[in-house]
């Protein structure tokens, strides 16, 4: 009798001492939150969520910015904030209405934009440029209006930006400029009204320029330099601008050729020529430089002050050996790219969407009381969802490391490796609230183990 007295009083200080292991270890797995709220008009305490969000965009991204590097998103509400604010790198802004969500940006300053970043459903309105774009970037639904300078500067650098279904209005300069060596996809965007040229792209930039509305700026609708770049212009509509339609230039100390083609483009009513080739600082090139740079096929001119095409594009020096060379895959090849990119970004949303789900679980646990734990048990569909949720984000990084292996984007791989190994740490941590809710029901509940204590 005595043997199996101290039999079960060892059992109760083994339960004991559990008891209180896990009454001061919590469950809940701590994950960082990815969704971060702002709205002007609110007041009350303000801790970034939906229900009690910041009043200040800064303040969302100081918080997002101490967040995991991936999808750190800031959702803001309508309503005017003034405020002069970088962005980080991952960090994404997206705005309820961009006609009731406006960012003032002081005149001499600017919204920077420093890597990974996305903007949508948003006005940014002043600044020196009203937007500048440090690396990559996605731009959509977006009004850019009233900078001093430029509407969007893009300096220069090797990162891919998309800029689509955005207007660019009454800036006091360029409605874009995109300075040497970037990457670009500008699609159906409305460019107009601005002091200057509706996009001005430097040399030796890759892209894709298509489906654009550029109308009644003080320039030409698009200055290109054509040396060393790679890119496709195609179905635009250029209207009432007052230079050219399409303007190609180069410069004396920029010998190298291009490869841009101009495609399908529509050009109404410009001050000069539909599409004018020169070297604007003087100095000549050879007679066959754009014709050995430039293809046009298939454009409508209408109403032109100047002729269609300058005699100076020298476009009957042509041969089928020129048009080879200049002859690329330019579009499929940056469309590939953002394509990759917005991937990532789904990735990104599912793995946040698990990892929300498991913090949930894990804290909806760790608020049951010990009792009711101890009598009821912790529910195994809670446990085996936490798992299930584990087994998709498992899944969902060989899908970034298949992505990576399939992307010639260096900075896309880096990206990619930084998250996959957030992810594992993640995993790591939620197996923990896993064990532990297994390990509690093994030991602690009552209805399976209270007659052999």
């Amino acid at each position: 009798m005595s043997l199996a007295l101290n039999i079960k009083n060892k059992n109760m200080r083994k339960i004991f001492l559990l008891f209180f292991l896990f009454l001061t270890s919590p469950f809940a797995a701590k994950a960082d939150n990815y969704d971060f709220y702002v709205s002007r008009n609110y007041s009350g305490q303000e801790i970034g969520t939906l229900e009690q969000p910041f009043r200040t965009i800064r303040q969302a991204i100081e918080k997002a910015e101490q967040s995991r590097p991936g999808l750190r998103r800031i959702h803001v509400g309508e309503g005017e904030y003034v405020e002069d604010i970088v962005i980080g790198d991952s960090v994404r802004l997206f705005g309820e209405n961009k006609e009731k969500t406006i960012l003032h940006v002081s005149p001499t300053s600017t919204l920077n934009l420093i890597n990974d970043n996305i903007l949508a459903g948003l006005t940014i309105s002043g600044g020196s440029a009203a937007l500048t774009i440090q690396g990559s970037a996605l731009i959509d639904n977006c009004v850019i209006k009233d900078a001093k300078k430029k509407g969007i500067d893009l300096p220069e650098g090797d990162s891919l930006v998309k800029i689509s279904n955005s207007t660019i209005i009454n800036n006091s300069g360029k409605g874009l400029y995109v300075q040497k060596g970037r990457s670009i996809l500008l699609n159906n965007n409305i460019v107009t009204n601005n002091k200057g040229e509706g996009f001005d792209i430097r040399q030796n930039i890759f892209g894709a320029i298509i489906g654009n509305d550029i109308s009644n700026n003080t320039e030409s609708g698009i200055e290109i330099l054509s040396s060393a770049s790679d890119v496709i212009i195609r179905n635009n509509t250029i209207r009432n601008n007052l230079a050219n339609g399409i303007a190609n230039q180069s410069y004396p100390d920029m010998p190298e050729l291009g490869k841009i083609k101009i495609y399908e483009n529509t050009l109404i009513k410009n001050g000069k020529y539909g599409i004018y080739c020169g070297a604007p600082s003087g100095g000549g090139k050879t007679k066959t430089f754009f014709s050995e740079s430039i293809i046009l096929e298939k454009n409508n001119s209408i109403g032109n002050v100047g002729k269609p095409v300058s005699g100076s594009c020298h476009f009957e020096r042509q041969t089928a050996e020129f048009i080879s060379n200049i002859s690329s895959d330019i579009e499929t090849s940056v469309t590939l790219q953002i394509q990759q990119r917005e991937s990532l970004h789904d990735i990104e949303t599912a793995i946040d969407y698990r990892l929300a789900s498991s913090e949930s679980i894990a804290r909806e646990i760790d608020n049951i009381s010990f009792l009711n734990k101890a009598f009821r048990g912790i529910n195994p569909a809670k446990i085996k969802l936490m798992q299930d949720n584990n087994t998709q984000i498992a899944e969902l990084t060989r899908q970034m490391a298949a992505l990576s292996n399939e992307t010639a984007d260096e900075k896309l791989k880096v990206s990619i490796a930084e998250l996959i190994n957030s992810a594992k740490k993640e995993i790591a941590i939620v197996e923990i609230s896993i064990r532990k809710s297994q390990k509690f029901n093994s030991i602690f509940w009552i209805p399976i183990h209270i007659f052999s204590i």
